[in-house]
């Protein structure tokens, strides 16, 4: 069996890959919960030491916890721009990729590059709503059901699952 992927490596791929790789994470990790999280304990904490009469250290509390909960705030963003600019200074930006999953593995090929990968080399996947996310050691491939050539949704799920394990996310 092959199931066939072919899309374009752009903004949106990148911007919907880096979005899928972080809802994997536990909610507890996510900057989406950790900022509110850190400020209500900030807010708490500067209450509580004031409570106490200890002004200075309440100050001092309060401003660390801002410090904090700025780099929560801003490190994905800039995490994310950062990335973004280097997948944009890829030769491959731009360009039109082809994924094909066979019973021997993963086959890429670009514009300018292709690479292959066994399947004993993938060791994970996630079913998200609108694709399958595949990783690798240090890296991860996003193939959106939009893209699939051939097949159906539910095909590919069943022999990416019959490959690896695979866990869902909707």
């Amino acid at each position: 069996m092959k199931i066939e992927y072919q899309f374009v490596f752009d903004e949106t791929y990148y911007r919907d890959h880096l979005a899928r790789a972080a809802s994997q994470r536990p909610l507890f990790l996510r900057p989406i919960l950790q900022g509110p999280l850190l400020f209500a304990m900030t807010v708490f904490g500067w209450f509580f030491l004031n409570s106490l009469g200890l002004e200075s250290l309440a100050v001092a509390f309060a401003v660390l916890g801002a410090v904090a909960f700025l780099g929560v705030v801003v490190t994905p963003v800039s995490l994310r721009y950062g990335m973004l600019r280097h997948y944009k200074s890829s030769p491959e930006f731009g360009g039109e990729t082809r994924v094909a999953l066979t019973e021997n593995g993963m086959d890429l090929s670009g514009m300018k590059s292709s690479g292959k990968a066994d399947w004993e080399a993938i060791t994970s996947g996630v079913r998200h709503a609108d694709g399958i996310m595949l990783s690798q050691t240090g890296t991860t491939v996003w193939l959106p059901d939009a893209a699939l050539t051939g097949s159906t949704p539910t095909e590919a799920t069943e022999f990416v699952r019959s490959k690896v394990v695979v866990r869902d996310i909707s």
